[in-house]
């Protein structure tokens, strides 16, 4: 408990303005080099959640549009989206984070990306034409250069709320742990937006991470902590766009959704302590995120899917 309130408090701290943010972004990529850790983990999770899409997609990916939203500062996805479609997609950063910064690590970016298709299951078929391809960018110059030979669209900058995107010119739309970031007045703006920009019969599929922010610092505090907090205490501790955290229940997250006109596909929940993923309705694993006693009044009728939820994987679909 100690350590996540000290990582709160220097959180709290850095998030105060924008040179803080930007400091604290410095000592994390720069310093201790989370890129490399964070190309890592999405080698770790890219088969899972790929394969969830492409079978709810249920055709192939090939010359499909993929659009990444807050993709971060590497370049694993575009790596990834050439080898399954063809092309590295609709790249959006809502900040500006430099050509510097996405081409960091691109040789190891490539190592991962390339090992990830040479294990692809049977049904995904990779060109070896592509490989080969993706393969020769260890050399690339520049980022214009790796964008232009991998058909990347990258825009930085970006507001959430007017994605400079045509209508219906994406297939599939995902984003990993950041739209719990978002307000929900601000999550609801962007729904529209990635409404407007899907085509008809394409999907989107976000993770959404529900757990306290500071519970990945120290796993001794419950991983739902944050709901036991009054709305204005909350609002007062972790204003900072740091430690911001919207609080929405799944099942909130699904109504959200589901109201700016998308329909749900399916819905996969991620329980803990086993850390692993179950469809919705399936029997419940793991432990509560809290207990229902410390929960604030506001959250008090929770489900119980949702209190044993620690990140949920969602498939929307935008109807035909």
């Amino acid at each position: 408990m100690i350590r996540a309130l000290a990582k709160g408090v220097g959180l709290a701290v850095f998030g105060l303005g924008s040179p803080g943010e930007r400091l604290y972004r410095h000592i994390t990529r720069d310093v201790f080099d989370t890129q490399k850790s964070h190309i890592i983990k999405l080698h770790r999770v890219w088969p899972g959640t790929m394969a969830q899409i492409r079978k709810a997609y249920g055709r192939s990916l090939n010359k499909r549009t993929i659009f990444i939203h807050e993709l971060g500062w590497t370049p694993f996805w575009p790596c990834m989206n050439y080898l399954v479609s063809g092309s590295g997609g609709v790249l959006i950063n809502t900040d500006f984070l430099g050509s510097t910064m996405l081409l960091r690590h691109v040789i190891f970016a490539i190592n991962q990306s390339l090992d990830l298709a040479r294990h692809a299951p049977s049904n995904i078929k990779i060109p070896q034409k592509r490989m080969d391809e993706l393969d020769s960018l260890r050399w690339c110059q520049d980022l214009d250069e790796f964008l232009h030979r991998t058909n990347t669209k990258y825009i930085q900058g970006c507001s959430p709320a007017e994605l400079t995107l045509s209508d219906e010119s994406v297939d599939i739309i995902y984003s990993g742990g950041q739209l719990e970031h978002y307000p929900p007045e601000l999550l609801s703006l962007w729904l529209d937006e990635a409404f407007r920009v899907l085509r008809p019969g394409g999907l989107l599929a976000p993770v959404l991470d529900h757990r306290d922010h500071l519970y990945h610092f120290d796993h001794k505090i419950p991983f739902l902590n944050h709901y036991r907090y009054p709305d204005f205490l909350y609002r007062l501790t972790h204003h900072s766009k740091l430690l911001y955290h919207n609080r929405m229940l799944p099942e909130e997250v699904t109504a959200l959704f589901v109201s700016r006109g998308f329909s749900l596909r399916k819905l996969r929940r991620l329980v803990l302590p086993d850390n692993v993923w179950i469809d919705d309705g399936d029997k419940l694993l793991g432990k509560p995120g809290l207990g229902r006693e410390f929960l604030y009044e506001r959250f008090s009728n929770i489900s119980e899917a949702d209190l044993h939820t620690a990140a949920g994987h969602y498939i929307f679909e935008k109807p035909r």
